[in-house]
């Protein structure tokens, strides 16, 4: 196991085209972390550093307390699955698993007890005789990992290895991935677009857009105390609801967007003082709205509800506003109906409009 770091990393394609910009990563000996971001913000550029098949501009790399620049990626103790799981086609999953052993010229006793080991990890043991066409996607995905455990780095390297499973298997997956986490204790970065992969197989995560790192931080602290719009509205599904107002103050805070005064309750952000009578944007989250047993909340129409199972969202205009609530599955709405909602503005966040920074 290792930790590993990113010290002033950019990587320019050429002339003011960056695929990451002034990076400083700190990743402990065994821990979790998950690059997570729209396509072509920098997360699989960064680990393609790390792991050494693309070569930083500027910067050093660190793994465990060596600089590992200069290091070719065979002699860096790392391992990386990919979302293509690249089996040979001819080999069994025992052959697959062994294959790279066997390049390196290991024992065949070492092979076949490292093998034996990963296919109890991984539930593979009834299938190493099986052919890669006779196994289904998240079976070919294990064996791809096993491939990589079998190798037993320091650090295991995952781009959106997720990606080309169906949804049931991805969750799936997901587990199988955190329970080998557990029981290796070995430091792990995974590259993804999906927040939910994000939030739930991380000890942190890294957001990142447009080749910049926006935040570094648990699950629940990301998801509470975003720092900017961008990081509010990535985190959370569905993603958090925006309003944009201009800030009015008599006896309390109220924000008007044009078509309806939203009176926002006592308490609110010493810091909101300097933005009365300006645009600020609003953010809440679709759990933070309800909807209200009196006259005094905010009305808004209902345009599509969509029943979940466990939950219904509902999806609400007011004006100029669009706004995603999500109530119990219970609740007896209409689609064109008109209803009043209450907010729980001790949850509610506020932006900048300009530049989008936490206010």
């Amino acid at each position: 196991m290792a930790q590993v770091a990113l010290k002033n990393i950019s990587k320019e394609f050429e002339k003011g085209v960056f695929g990451i910009k002034d990076a400083n990563i700190d990743i402990a000996d065994g821990e979790f972390v998950v690059l997570v971001g729209p396509s072509g913000c920098g997360k699989s550029t960064t680990l393609r550093i790390i792991a050494g098949l693309e070569e930083a501009s500027e910067g050093e790399v660190f793994i465990g307390n060596k600089m590992v620049n200069d290091v070719p990626p065979k002699d860096r103790d790392i391992a990386m699955v990919f979302q293509n799981y690249a089996l040979y086609p001819h080999m069994n999953v025992y052959q697959n698993i062994s294959f790279g052993l066997k390049l390196r010229k290991y024992d065949s006793k070492e092979i076949a007890a490292r093998v034996k080991n990963a296919a109890e990890i991984l539930d593979l043991t009834n299938l190493l005789e099986r052919k890669p066409k006779a196994l289904s996607g998240g079976q070919r995905q294990r064996v791809a990992l096993g491939r990589s455990i079998v190798r037993q780095p320091s650090v295991f390297l995952f781009d959106e290895p997720l990606s080309n499973l169906d949804a049931k298997l991805r969750v799936q997956m997901r587990t199988e991935i955190s329970k080998l986490h557990n029981r290796l204790k070995t430091t792990m970065i995974y590259v993804t677009h999906d927040q939910v992969e994000a939030m739930t197989l991380g000890d942190r995560i890294i957001v990142m857009k447009d080749s910049i790192i926006q935040q570094t931080d648990t699950p629940m602290n990301l998801y509470n105390n975003p720092v900017n719009k961008f990081v509010a509205g990535f985190i959370g599904s569905p993603s958090m609801n925006f309003i944009k107002g201009t800030l009015r103050k008599r006896d309390v805070y109220t924000l008007d967007d044009g078509s309806v005064v939203i009176k926002l309750q006592n308490g609110m952000p010493d810091s909101l003082s300097s933005f009365v009578d300006k645009e600020i944007i609003m953010g809440i989250r679709p759990e933070d709205i309800t909807l209200s047993d009196s006259n005094n909340g905010i009305p808004l129409t209902i345009e599509v509800s969509e029943m979940m199972g466990n939950e219904i969202y509902l999806y609400m205009t007011t004006g100029s506003s669009s706004i995603v609530s999500r109530v119990p599955p219970d609740v007896e709405v209409e689609e064109g109906g008109n209803v009043m909602v209450d907010f729980n503005f001790s949850k509610a966040h506020f932006f900048n409009p300009v530049t989008e920074e936490k206010i």
